[in-house]
């Protein structure tokens, strides 16, 4: 019978003491941005700890590739993916988590005095916004499920309930909540599942690059002509 080598037993008893004094938040559901493979999407972070985190992504993503995980009021957290199981994916942080960022983390949002705002995408995307019975152009800037900012060309209600109609994504009803010359801060009545939005927001971005890739081609067909 072959000896178990005295090194090889420290080294698993040393792992494993480290396994168990390192600290797990779990079933925390915090909102992230997620970076990955050239794009941004919304994933909800369920299981952090000083050297890696769990979350669910509603986007494509692949084993190996780098990430950076974006929370609002915290550090930016960078990292690569060891695993992918369904939407649930494993992610090793290139460095590890102060542990005073881990408390942060795992923190129920109910016990803070400040709202921990959502985090939101930046996007260009037009559409309307319809109050009191007229309908007004507007551009989107940021949206998030909980809300949206957008920009108006006309004066709107400084507040009162609207309905955000936005092209390739559910009309959806809310309250203006703030006015900022032509910027406008909108709630919404009900979150916009996590899906829906990642999904249009890929449609927005694979229509954007389909367009850009049309401009480029017909710009060197113009060029081959000249040529010729």
């Amino acid at each position: 019978m072959d000896k178990v080598r005295p090194s090889s037993v420290k080294a698993s008893k040393r792992a494993a003491r480290e396994r168990r004094t390192e600290v797990r938040q779990t079933s925390i559901l915090r909102l992230a941005l997620l970076d990955a493979e050239g794009a941004t999407q919304l994933c909800r972070v369920t299981n952090v700890s000083t050297h890696g985190l769990q979350a669910t992504v509603f986007g494509a993503v692949r084993v190996g590739g780098f990430v950076t995980i974006r929370v609002p009021d915290e550090i930016a957290l960078t990292g690569s993916i060891v695993w992918v199981k369904g939407r649930s994916v494993g992610i090793k942080l290139a460095e590890p988590l102060p542990q005073s960022a881990l408390l942060r983390f795992g923190r129920d949002d109910h016990s803070s005095s400040k709202r921990r705002r959502l985090p939101r995408v930046r996007i260009a995307a037009s559409g309307r916004l319809r109050s009191g019975g007229r309908s007004y152009p507007v551009e989107m800037l940021d949206i998030s499920p909980a809300g949206a900012m957008v920009r108006t060309a006309s004066e709107i209600p400084a507040l009162g309930p609207v309905v955000l109609d936005m092209p390739g994504l559910p009309k959806t009803a809310g309250q203006i909540r703030w006015v900022e010359g032509s910027r406008a801060g909108l709630l919404f009545a009900e979150a916009v599942p996590l899906q829906t939005l990642t999904d249009w927001i890929h449609g927005l971005c694979h229509a954007m690059v389909s367009e850009l890739s049309s401009v480029n081609g017909a710009i060197m067909e113009d060029h081959t002509s000249i040529a010729l």
